[in-house]
């Protein structure tokens, strides 16, 4: 099945994207569909209006490196698999934080 390109543009290099801020100009979803129509009602279906362009595989790969993009999200069908940064999905988690509990003496 044929491999499509979303990209989502400029716009979001200075404004968090409305449907997840892991958007960003530099973000890219891979999306598996049997056709390109296929393709831009799933990006319709997971990003709504806010995305730019359906391109097939090679040129996404093109675009991807031309201007340095990474990939945010895998989609196949009605299915998306966002993808993260360990590093930035570990961020909030520190294993030197104490919490302090109710009733608990300093």
């Amino acid at each position: 099945m044929p491999i499509y390109y979303v990209t989502f543009g400029v716009k979001y290099a200075d404004e968090p994207h409305p449907i997840n801020p892991l958007i960003t100009d530099k973000a890219v979803a891979k999306i598996k569909a049997p056709s390109e129509e296929m393709a831009r009602r799933f990006a319709f279906r997971h990003f709504d209006q806010y995305w730019s362009r359906v391109i097939p595989q090679d040129e996404g790969e093109q675009y991807t490196a031309a201007w340095d993009c990474h990939i945010v999200a895998y989609i196949i069908g009605h299915s998306i698999v966002w993808a993260v940064n360990t590093d930035t999905m570990l961020e909030p988690i520190s294993t030197t934080q104490t919490v302090r509990r109710e009733g608990a003496a300093s």
